[in-house]
């Protein structure tokens, strides 16, 4: 009995722990009047759709998939079924949240909805990760969250924030491609030896940086 209760008690703080970023986050821009609490649940139900959508439509791949083998099996996997499906649905999740319901949002509420659909992405997914592989969780916790807020972040700046928007649509299509492609190469990496954890961890600092000087510029544009 107390054997049973333990191990409830610890998958429990186990997902607590998984959305310790997004809550952090929705706490933070509330208390700092960023965002509304409305505002914040709204953009972690997206998350959790967009989890629900990739998932669905990485289903519908699976028979495609199964059909390749070796490197094309890895590259299909890593690059079309993981990123570009989720860095898509996670960018029309931010749409949705953001521009149709809002007609006008500064770039920082609007970036702030970008990372919450991405904590919230990042948080459902752990979970199915602790539920199945609880040993990757911690990994996970250090990369893949930060990951996921970054690209989302850089995504949806490219397509709606204002001090993107002068350079075009060519341009803006380009780098989402450019983020897919991070993102499917950082997955690439990390599904081989340990050896190419060094040039994962490129990719995401180069995310993650960039991701913070696009917040930059929308902060500085607001104040």
């Amino acid at each position: 009995m107390n054997r049973r209760y333990s191990e409830r008690m610890t998958v429990l703080f186990g997902i607590l722990f998984c959305f310790l970023p997004l809550i952090v986050w929705a706490c933070a821009g509330i208390l700092l009047q960023w965002f509304s609490a409305p505002f914040a649940l709204r953009g972690t139900l997206y998350g959790f759709a967009s989890v629900l959508a990739a998932a669905t439509l990485q289903l519908f791949l699976e028979p495609l998939a199964s059909r390749l083998t070796g490197s094309s099996f890895l590259l299909f996997s890593c690059f079309i079924k993981a990123a570009l499906i989720e860095e898509t649905i996670k960018l029309c999740m931010v749409y949705w949240h953001s521009r149709i319901r809002y007609s006008s949002l500064s770039d920082r509420m609007f970036l702030s909805s970008a990372v919450l659909v991405g904590l919230s992405f990042a948080g459902f997914e752990n979970v199915v990760y602790l539920l199945n592989n609880p040993s990757i969780v911690m990994l996970r916790f250090v990369t893949a969250v930060p990951l996921h807020v970054a690209a989302t972040v850089l995504a949806a700046s490219f397509f709606f924030a204002r001090h993107e928007r002068s350079s075009g649509n060519i341009r803006s299509a380009l780098s989402f491609l450019g983020i897919i492609g991070l993102h499917g190469l950082y997955n690439l990496c990390m599904a081989l030896d340990v050896w190419f954890l060094v040039p994962a961890l490129v990719c995401l600092l180069f995310l993650v940086v960039r991701a913070f000087y696009v917040w930059g510029v929308s902060s500085s544009e607001t104040d």
